[in-house]
């Protein structure tokens, strides 16, 4: 952005810590370098997200001093000098563990068991606009993903949960590899102000931890890349800072017909924990806790 287009800058949060977020310069792989930081009320800031144009940043908070968690709002369009514009902590007691910022609009994960909807378009004057909960005895969520107008809740027990929140209706007039994305068939209805569930598939065993659209560039299936997190031997020694562990994989669930869709493939790495997930193309980025990134190839049917 401005005086620096054509730079490249990253941000990270911290957990178990002071309430720091750190904004580095990156351009040089070989020399990264913290160029700011932004200190707030928090034990853990567990994400940070910035817009598509690159000027407006999210950073969550949890464990606040005074309870007062939400999120905070930054100007990043000079990463050498973040500024705070805002907090959001109306009804937000219990801590905003994920967010994802898409047309103005911030999905905020609140106390594991919701995602507010929080117009932006003023980032000095944030204000809810909607919120989406399951009814489901004892539910409970971890992470929201929006592409194309549709939110991809990661909900446990209760799975992969896709959401209309403003996708447009699919329009034979539009060829567009996006369009085959059979969810906006259905879409249509939804906002941010009155979101509308469009499909969703359970997770028997609990672990579903994250989610990502995945269209594929050489057969055209439609899936959504569940993740799993699983600590089987307890998580005792992960808050004392020793190892823990973890467990679990990556499941592709085909939604060609998102009334019925299925597992159709899963990858494992029995000695190392799944955490999240990117797709470039066919391309999948697996990130595992202790067994660092794995860069694969999804092309093709998938199968086993």
């Amino acid at each position: 952005v401005g005086k620096h287009e054509g730079k490249d800058f990253a941000a990270t949060g911290t957990v178990f810590g002071n309430g720091e977020a750190y904004f580095w310069d990156v351009t040089n792989p070989d020399s990264m370098l913290i160029i700011d930081t932004v200190t707030v009320d928090a034990r853990n800031v567990n994400d940070v997200k910035i817009s598509e144009d690159g000027r407006v940043g999210v950073i969550s908070r949890e464990g606040a001093s005074n309870r007062k968690n939400g999120f905070v709002i930054l100007d990043v369009s000079d990463p050498y000098n973040v500024e705070i514009l805002s907090t959001f902590n109306d009804d937000m007691t219990g801590g905003v563990h994920n967010t994802f910022i898409y047309e103005n609009h911030v999905y905020a994960v609140n106390n594991g068991r919701k995602y507010d909807i929080i117009n932006i378009e003023d980032p000095r004057n944030p204000f809810r606009v909607g919120i989406f909960e399951l009814d489901t005895p004892g539910h409970s969520i971890h992470d929201v993903w929006v592409e194309n107008g549709i939110a991809y809740s990661s909900n446990w027990h209760d799975g992969v949960v896709a959401v209309d929140v403003g996708g447009l209706k699919f329009s034979e007039k539009d060829r567009s590899d996006v369009q085959y994305n059979p969810l906006l068939m259905k879409a249509g209805q939804g906002s941010p102000s009155d979101p509308v569930k469009l499909a969703e598939m359970k997770d028997s065993k609990g672990r579903n931890h994250s989610a990502f659209p995945f269209l594929s560039q050489s057969t055209g299936n439609f899936y959504i890349i569940s993740g799993d997190e699983w600590f089987p031997f307890g998580m005792n020694n992960l808050y004392q800072s020793k190892p823990s562990s973890p467990r679990g994989g990556f499941h592709f669930m085909n939604f060609n017909d998102p009334d019925n869709p299925r597992e159709e493939a899963t990858y494992m790495a029995p000695e190392v924990g799944s955490h999240n997930q990117w797709v470039y193309n066919d391309i999948l980025l697996a990130a595992f806790y202790q067994g660092g990134v794995r860069i694969l190839d999804i092309s093709g049917e998938l199968l086993g």
